[in-house]
């Protein structure tokens, strides 16, 4: 909320007993943001200049004060490396944008280079961007020496320079500043017009600059390097589609499936540790670096319906966990953090490992992701893949062979929820609640569907990797007697550990609870 100095009584009220106004001011001088809220005015108590301030009049530097206070931090659009204040600028002809930014370019000091493709900004702030010594030159046949230093005559340099630009305060009539060098003997003048509304103090320190940089221009050097280290690949065209195709033996090929665009794809660069699933995990964010593409945040009603789904593995056709991430921020080129994140998606929970470590792959599952097809009679078997650019017969040297064995990942049912155990005619009743993995998200159902054939689980109690006892049950409880129990206790503590069986798949991940001596 803002309020003004012509209406005073808009601060009278009972509505702004409790309120807390501030005051944010700079005075349009030298160095104003070293003090802001001083002005000179003979009726104030504080009419003096700002610290180190030499009373120089500067609207520039109250206007970045209040961008940096309202505007700046908050737009990413805004470019960090360019800074000045132009009141107006004229472009008397029609023409090409290298001839447009020209006269700003040499009024405010900066330079338009390419970097990475793209055409960025830069001032002339003498800053060093490399250091390089002797060492990493190279020989050039071009050159007599690695290193030529060049010094410009004398008589070439000018030692006066005029600027002609349109004054500011005095309804644009056109004005000149000009500098010289304290030394200049000569009364030969370099004059230079400008297209650009300025002060007269900006109009001379247009001129001193243009002065200096004259002299230091004198100065050259003449070297070579050598190659980069860095190589980068590309192809024009890109291949565009990917083909795959697949076979029982190493030969005899058929086309599979066609994927028409990349998936995004990384690798871990901090360790995923693991966390409950169905519960937010609010932890430290886990940061990516990808090979291509990009990710983004999302809303929470697009993360709750699903959105940002992504697998963690270490690359084998089952070793994966899928995940959401509501929050994807860039934390550099191609790397990542996710955050608010939800683990174990999809019964994954049962596969989950301590911690990913770094280096362990990430895609994210859209729909670039589709299953090749596979046979329910294929599963487990080994079969060969030739996967390659799609215009380009298998054989073609650019194919990759893999051979693999998938079991389909998509049929294995998911692990028993909430493992407990109470006591019970002197045993323990083992009981549980079962999970399915088709259309379980239905709330308003009294019981999810079975998704199997029929219901059945294996319960095994372990210890130290030795089973013990096993049994086959086909409702989600189990009665552990007291003699079983008493037996089984009298060597230390067992893990009691319940898996859901399919018919088409087998058993699936284990809930596990730990049971204790006494």
């Amino acid at each position: 909320m803002a309020f003004s100095a012509h209406e005073p009584e808009g601060l009278r009220g009972p509505q702004f007993d409790g309120a807390w106004v501030d005051e944010l001011g700079c005075p349009a001088v030298d160095k104003g943001s070293n003090q802001p809220n001083v002005f000179l005015d003979p009726k104030s108590s504080e009419s003096f200049l700002p610290r180190h301030s030499d009373g120089r009049r500067d609207e520039l530097i109250q206007h970045q004060y209040l961008r940096a206070l309202h505007g700046y931090w908050s737009n990413p659009n805004r470019h960090p490396r360019l800074h000045g204040f132009v009141r107006g600028y004229l472009v008397p002809e029609v023409g090409d944008a290298r001839r447009a930014l020209q006269p700003l370019m040499l009024a405010y000091g900066f330079d338009a280079i390419e970097r990475d493709g793209q055409v960025v900004f830069r001032m002339r702030t003498g800053e060093s961007d490399a250091a390089l010594s002797e060492p990493d030159l190279a020989v050039s046949e071009d050159l007599e020496a690695r290193l030529i230093e060049t010094r410009g005559p004398e008589a070439e340099q000018a030692g006066r320079v005029r600027l002609r630009f349109f004054e500011a305060d005095w309804d644009h009539e056109t004005v000149a500043e000009e500098s010289v060098l304290p030394d200049e003997q000569t009364h030969a003048v370099s004059e230079t017009d400008v297209a650009l509304s300025l002060t007269r103090a900006e109009g001379r320190q247009i001129a001193e600059r243009w002065l200096a940089e004259a002299r230091l221009a004198r100065d050259s050097e003449r070297f070579a390097l050598p190659p980069s280290r860095h190589l980068a690949l590309s192809a024009s065209p890109w291949p565009g589609s990917v083909a795959i195709y697949n076979s029982p033996v190493d030969g005899d090929y058929a086309l599979n499936a066609l994927f028409a665009a990349r998936a995004v794809i990384g690798r871990l660069e901090t360790p995923l540790f693991a966390a409950p699933s169905g519960r937010i995990d609010r932890g430290a964010p886990v940061q990516v670096r990808l090979f291509s593409g990009a990710l983004s945040s999302i809303t929470d009603a697009a993360f709750l319906s699903g959105g940002n789904l992504l697998a963690v593995g270490e690359g084998t056709p089952g070793g994966w966990e899928l995940f959401q991430a509501r929050d994807a921020t860039m934390a550099g080129p191609r790397r990542w953090r996710l955050s608010h994140r939800l683990r174990g998606r999809f019964g994954t929970d049962g596969v989950m490992p301590d911690v990913w470590p770094a280096g362990s792959l990430v895609v994210r599952l859209d729909a670039r992701v589709r299953q090749i097809d596979l046979a329910a009679g294929a599963r487990r078997i080994a079969r060969h893949y030739r996967i390659g650019p799609a215009l380009r017969p298998y054989d073609d040297p650019a194919y990759v062979h893999r051979v693999e064995a998938f079991d389909g990942i998509g049929l294995r049912p998911y692990a028993p929820a909430h493992l407990r155990v109470a006591a019970e005619a002197g045993g323990l009743r083992a009981a549980w609640v079962r999970r399915t993995r088709i259309d379980g998200d239905d709330w308003s159902l009294a019981e999810v569907p079975l998704g199997e054939e029929t219901e059945a689980y294996r319960v095994r109690v372990i210890r130290d990797g030795t089973i013990l006892r096993e049994a086959t049950v086909s409702g989600p409880r189990w009665d552990y007697g007291a003699a079983a129990l008493s037996g089984d206790l009298s060597g230390g503590p067992v893990t009691l550990r319940v898996a859901q069986l399919s018919a088409r798949f087998g058993d699936g991940p284990e809930a596990r609870l730990d049971l204790p001596v006494g």
